[in-house]
């Protein structure tokens, strides 16, 4: 399950407030030029050592399937994922393109109001009770406005996008039991 794949970056995200702390200390020790130097150049190789690791799990996630239960969405193709870099070199955040193809099945006018075009698609992770645990923005689909409300008209082809890893839910992702992709998010989320 995807969950647990990306459970296993953790430990290459984030390190003990601990492990934190002893740069710091190191920092306020520092009293010389060169100790500076001697920091920044350790702070860097550390800072190396640890995007090389996410990049090597993240790749390793490269072309995996995510299994999709059906919802407001019909999987057409499979929905795989495919690594395209670190969103930022500071959070060091695994960035995924989706693959694969979703179908609209039947006409559904979403909660949500419509602003512009189209609806944003969320893919959600849900635990064994059905309980939403994460949303993450995965694409959007085409709607039209009819009466004053949004429709989406069966067939329609969902546009997918990038999916970004969020270690703020690194407690949650080994608990999610389904994933689908919806239109309107979770109120609890």
């Amino acid at each position: 399950m995807l969950g647990q794949q990306r459970f296993r970056v953790r430990p290459l995200r984030r390190h003990s407030r601990r492990d934190d702390a002893v740069p710091e200390r190191k920092a306020k020790d520092i009293k010389t030029e060169a100790d500076k130097k001697k920091l920044i150049a350790e702070s860097q190789e550390i800072q190396e050592k640890y995007t090389a690791k996410i990049e090597e799990t993240a790749k390793a996630l490269d072309g995996k399937e995510l299994k999709i239960t059906d919802g407001e969405f019909t999987v057409a193709q499979p929905v795989t994922l495919t690594f395209e870099g670190l969103s930022s070199k500071k959070n060091l955040s695994p960035r995924f393109k989706l693959g694969g193809e979703l179908s609209v099945p039947a006409d559904f006018s979403p909660a949500a109001p419509l602003i512009g075009a189209s609806y944003t698609v969320y893919l959600v992770g849900y635990d064994a009770e059905g309980t939403a645990l994460f949303a993450s923005k995965a694409g959007f689909v085409p709607a039209e406005n009819v009466d004053g409300k949004g429709m989406v008209k069966a067939g329609t082809p969902v546009t997918l996008e990038t999916l970004t890893y969020n270690d703020k839910y690194n407690e949650i992702y080994p608990n999610v039991k389904s994933l689908k992709f919806v239109v309107d998010k979770p109120q609890s989320l």
